[in-house]
């Protein structure tokens, strides 16, 4: 990535973006994105098959550049979280769809650590756990990201959260509810969320409590 200052910038809407940064263009090649497929990072009981789940993730990561005598620079990280309806659904859904590999694709050209999260999915068990425990899970994988932030390469500084549908109800809620115990891992710097919302939906909660109280209330 240029440390220069950039002499033009690429306008869409009414965000600039500078020519000459890596994030702003693809910088890898396709072919050099390493994949590691599979990594457990939690392990959590899932109401709705009454077992305890494995849950995986998989990194895509570009190539560590370094110049002889000089560290390379620390990536940047994409979480990537699947919708689905928090329905579960065979090996070719949840963070193996098709769109969720190219967007994870996407970011890792573009200089990221993209990492697709499964989580626990348990329509239709109902209530809260449809988007509480998704959220909890996806807080373990930025824990797993803290502590594994020397092997993978990056920075922890920097994390953008994309998700769709379901996936984009997990990004609103590390967003915008606070962490029970955020000494254990780092905060998102960014987030995307694609069809998603902050569910108020009382009906489906225990004793009427809104999500955003059953989620450590609103930060």
């Amino acid at each position: 990535c240029s440390l220069s200052a950039p002499t033009s910038t690429l306008q869409k809407n009414h965000y600039p973006c500078p020519a000459d940064s890596c994030w702003c263009h693809d910088s890898v090649q396709s072919s050099a994105i390493i994949l590691t497929a599979n990594v457990s990072y939690s392990t959590v009981y899932n109401p709705l098959s009454n077992r305890d789940e494995q849950l995986t993730l998989d990194i895509y990561a570009p190539p560590v550049l370094s110049v002889a005598s000089v560290a390379p620079a620390l990536r940047p990280v994409a979480l990537i979280i699947h919708g689905g309806g928090f329905s579960p659904k065979g090996e070719h859904s949840g963070k193996r769809q098709v769109a969720i590999r190219d967007r994870a694709q996407a970011f890792a050209r573009r200089g990221f650590v993209a990492v697709s999260i499964d989580y626990r999915c348990e329509r239709p068990y109902g209530g809260s756990a449809l988007w509480v425990d998704s959220v909890v899970d996806a807080r373990s994988a930025l824990t797993y990201l803290a502590a594994n932030k020397e092997a993978l390469h990056i920075d922890t500084s920097r994390i953008v959260a994309y998700g769709t549908s379901a996936g984009a109800v997990n990004v609103e809620g590390l967003a915008y509810f606070k962490d029970p115990d955020p000494g254990t891992r780092p905060r998102i710097k960014g987030s995307i969320s694609i069809s998603g919302c902050l569910f108020n939906d009382s009906t489906s909660l225990p004793a009427g409590r809104h999500v955003w109280n059953h989620l450590y209330s609103a930060s």
